[in-house]
């Protein structure tokens, strides 16, 4: 918190500063990070006042400091006494600005001081004051207004920042019981582990040194304006609009992987509008900037989106693209990106999309990777006891780069692939394929492709009477799958996804459901339809796309540089931590085992 104020401080040119502070030990603390942030800024103290927690008139400290010079006035306590202070200055005429802790972060602070005594007063706080003005893309949003909406439901009241910590203390006790138990110790040892979880405080990340997890992202700062909070930063924000940022996207409407590549392109649409409806994107200039999405249907075909990548880098002069669907398409216009100096957010899967990362500078993906896929598949296969697997993919690069990866894995585990059977994406009919299947003493089908020939795959199962288990990649995370097989065909495989296709089944402490939910609400409210696991994909590279954007503008190197310092984004196909040597960002985490049954989504357990 000091140093959030010691930043504040800085960027108004404020050298004197006021320091006034309860005698307790919440005082005592604040007093002693502030003297010695203060001195290593260059700050000079120009008064030091105390005050009791049960004083109600701090009128004599406040009369030393009028006299002082200073700029601003830093109050560390909390209410009634920190309240009493701002009224107090009123009451004198004083026009010095104050600033407080984040001990105030509740309505009382407001109704003690009175609304005109409170008016401009600065402080850090969490979120949860200010939720409603977040951008969309903070990982924190959804997961408060939530938390403000149940509360509001029961009692009446608005929550407050304090409350918050309670919801994150029991939220992480009880994600420590989940994996140990009752066991003191083994809760003590899992609440070291606690990554990416999302609370009312921030984001959480804790380790064997560091046992809160929490960064400087997890304050807001906020301003007190007619008696409302308001996030500074907006309230600074210059009203003015800027030119249009664009984004260029690329995505299979129609073709083969339209099944994918149809609700990558209505989630674009929608994020524009939604993003647009709220003023656009704040640059780093301060300004609105209406985003602008250029989309281009690739068709499914290589050599088209080639051509539309060119025709977006020359022609619109995009600074980010967003796309392509499949890993083939991706592959192909992985040279153009890299000498046009473009950054490339892709919506495939392949894992030789963004390595060697040495070699693709550029380019970046928001699903899981094949080998993310294949080391989770092959954790169920070992769990099932099964040792003879029979492996089928499409002859596409999505199929390539999963079969590559399944061979080395299966090497790995003493996996024997009985059968490596290849298929067309256009193919219509498996049952040559299968047919040989049925005799190699296979455990279990391995299939990686995407519908429709992943469906049809089930489907000549299911007329062929074969009784063996089939697995799927995470290709097939869309209704267009059970719809293609049946959902006879379909019922009992398993495939690992991301977590939309179970989001209502999630357990309130995931990071992600709260996201996961507004999502599948917008989408379903806008198009009557359900969304899948590859809208979702185009709704993270969208927001990733922005959110650079809203540090670097349209500098295509310096949203590349943004892009690679995103972290604790939660997005709907997992929270992403990207860096220098990961062009992806996702765990194994990201990924549910997932059941068909009865035509249903179902977790594995």
């Amino acid at each position: 918190v000091v140093d959030r104020l010691v930043e504040y401080i800085q960027t108004q040119g404020w050298g004197k500063i006021a320091f006034m502070s309860v005698s307790t030990g919440y005082g005592d603390g604040g007093r002693a990070e502030f003297m010695q942030a203060a001195k290593a800024a260059g700050l000079a103290v120009v008064a030091d006042e105390r005050f009791g927690a049960q004083d109600t008139d701090m009128s004599a400290q406040l009369t030393k400091i009028q006299g002082s010079g200073a700029d601003a006035i830093l109050v560390w306590s909390i209410p009634p006494s920190a309240a009493l202070v701002n009224k107090n200055a009123f009451e004198l005429g004083m026009e010095i600005p104050i600033l407080q802790s984040h001990g105030i972060g509740n309505q009382a602070f407001i109704d003690i001081a009175t609304s005109e005594a409170a008016e401009g007063t600065v402080f850090p706080a969490g979120k949860l004051l200010v939720a409603e003005q977040l951008p969309d893309s903070d990982p924190q949003k959804a997961v408060l207004l939530q938390y403000k909406s149940d509360y509001e439901g029961q009692f009446g009241q608005t929550p407050s920042t304090f409350g918050g910590h309670a919801w994150d203390g029991i939220w992480m006790a009880v994600k420590a019981m989940e994996q140990a138990g009752p066991d003191r110790a083994g809760i003590r040892d899992q609440l070291e582990q606690i990554k990416d979880f999302v609370g009312i405080t921030g984001v959480f990340n804790l380790s064997p040194s560091d046992h809160m997890g929490l960064t400087k992202n997890a304050l807001a700062l906020i301003r007190i304006e007619n008696g409302e909070w308001k996030l500074a930063q907006a309230a600074k924000a210059a009203t003015e609009q800027g030119e249009p940022y664009k984004i260029g996207v690329i995505v299979a409407e129609t073709g083969p992987a339209s099944s994918l590549g149809v609700p990558e392109a209505n989630t674009v649409k929608m994020l524009e509008e939604q993003i647009n409806a709220k003023g656009g994107v704040t640059g780093p200039d301060g300004k609105q900037h209406p985003l602008k999405v250029i989309v281009y249907d690739t068709e499914s075909d290589e050599t088209k989106t080639v051509l539309a990548t060119k025709r977006l880098i020359e022609e619109d002069q995009v600074p980010v693209i967003v796309g392509p669907t499949q890993s083939g398409t991706s592959m192909a216009i992985i040279d153009t990106v890299q000498q046009a100096e473009v950054p490339l957010i892709s919506l495939a899967a392949s894992v030789q999309i963004i390595e060697p990362v040495a070699e693709r500078k550029w380019v970046f993906k928001t699903p899981q990777t094949d080998r993310l896929v294949v080391d989770r598949l092959v954790e169920y296969i070992q769990t099932q006891g099964w040792g003879k697997i029979a492996f089928m993919s499409v002859s596409t690069g999505y199929g390539d780069g999963g079969r590559a990866e399944f061979m080395q894995a299966a090497k790995a585990a003493g996996l024997a692939v009985v059968a490596d059977e290849r298929f067309g994406a256009q193919d219509t009919d498996m049952s040559a394929q299968l047919t040989k299947i049925q005799g190699s003493g296979a455990d279990a089908i391995l299939v990686w492709s995407i519908p429709p020939s992943a469906a049809l795959v089930n489907k000549n199962a299911f007329e062929l009477g074969m009784e063996i288990p089939i697995l799927q990649s995470h290709g097939i995370g869309n209704q267009a799958f059970i719809d293609i097989a049946t959902s006879e065909a379909a019922e009992g495989t398993v495939f690992p996804a991301g977590k939309l296709l179970v989001a209502e089944q999630l357990p309130d402490s995931d990071p992600q459901k709260a996201v996961l939910l507004q999502y599948k609400s917008d989408y379903e409210g806008q198009f009557g339809q359900t969304p899948s696991t590859f809208g979702g994909h185009a709704w993270d590279g969208i927001w990733m796309a922005v959110r650079a954007m809203e540090q670097a503008g349209p500098d295509r190197a310096g949203i590349r540089d943004q892009l690679e310092q995103i972290k604790d984004f939660v997005g709907i196909t997992g929270v992403f931590n990207l860096s220098p040597s990961d062009h992806m960002g996702l765990t194994k985490d990201a990924l549910a085992l997932i059941r068909i049954e009865n035509g249903e989504w179902v977790p594995v357990k």
